[in-house]
């Protein structure tokens, strides 16, 4: 009896944490709209990597990338802070496992993959622990999303969209196109996000004109949003989390969290 209730809540928290994976479904907004912001509270850092939203605590989390010695903070939509400490490591992106509950990061260049057990406020509860060592990303300093239903992560690099699948890190790249005639775009080059959006899935940010580009998982381009508050951004400094793109603000050391779905 013990054991089927076991089995029982063991499927309802991976349920729980799979739900995430849809949050929206609507098409995207022709402008973001600002829902919230989150003041770091630690110092150090200037290249915020990524957020991540844990449903069954409900609470994000954020990382930065360059040092372990950088914050690594919880938070909720209100702008309350859960947890505040070090990352630990020198991460580039970061995602929620929702088969085993547990926050991974991707580190730089072969540093490789760790996991590490948090509880329901964001407080860790263990230390971090290497999934695989070496190289599984386009670049040194390339931040990976994770995708869910997929079972794989992905970034953008240099014009090509790189998966790579989170059981054995086999590769597969794929040439983003269907560019619009006359447009010039500078895309951020570290990083590429998944949006929860399953007709929108996969966004990157564009630097020249301030926008969210939508992209399917072929790499086909389909729609983007206006945003504003990339002038400073080079690099890093964007992410999905909940359905909501994050801007860092580094003057101001603040995650904004837009609204980019209907």
């Amino acid at each position: 009896m013990k054991s089927k209730i076991s089995r029982v809540f063991a499927l309802f928290l991976f349920v729980s944490l799979l739900s995430y994976q849809f949050v929206k479904a609507g098409e995207p907004r022709e402008t973001a709209k600002l829902s919230f912001s989150y003041q770091i509270q630690g110092d150090g850092g200037s290249n915020g990597s990524a957020v991540i939203w844990n449903p069954d605590g409900r609470y994000y989390m954020a990382c930065f990338a360059g040092n372990g010695s950088f914050p690594l903070e919880s938070f909720n939509s209100a702008g309350q802070n859960y947890f505040a400490g070090n990352v630990g490591l020198d991460v580039r992106g970061m995602w929620l496992n929702p088969k085993t509950g547990k926050v991974e990061v991707n580190c730089a260049g072969e540093k490789g993959w760790y996991e590490r057990s948090f509880d329901s406020k964001g407080n860790p509860t263990g230390e971090w622990n290497l999934i695989v060592s070496g190289q599984h990303q386009p670049d040194f300093q390339s931040v990976l999303s994770y995708i869910p239903k997929k079972k794989r992560l992905v970034t953008f690099h240099e014009g090509y969209f790189t998966y790579y699948k989170r059981k054995n890190q086999k590769k597969k790249v794929v040439v983003q196109y269907a560019t619009p005639y006359g447009v010039k775009w500078y895309i951020n080059p570290t990083t590429a996000c998944y949006t929860g959006n399953k007709k929108f899935p996969i966004a990157v940010l564009e630097l020249n004109a301030g926008k969210i580009l939508y992209f399917n998982m072929k790499g086909r381009y389909l729609t983007e949003t206006v945003i504003a508050g990339t002038d400073e951004i080079d690099s890093f400094k964007f992410s999905f989390a909940n359905g909501k793109a994050f801007l860092f603000d580094e003057e101001k050391r603040t995650w904004n969290a837009y609204e980019v779905f209907e």
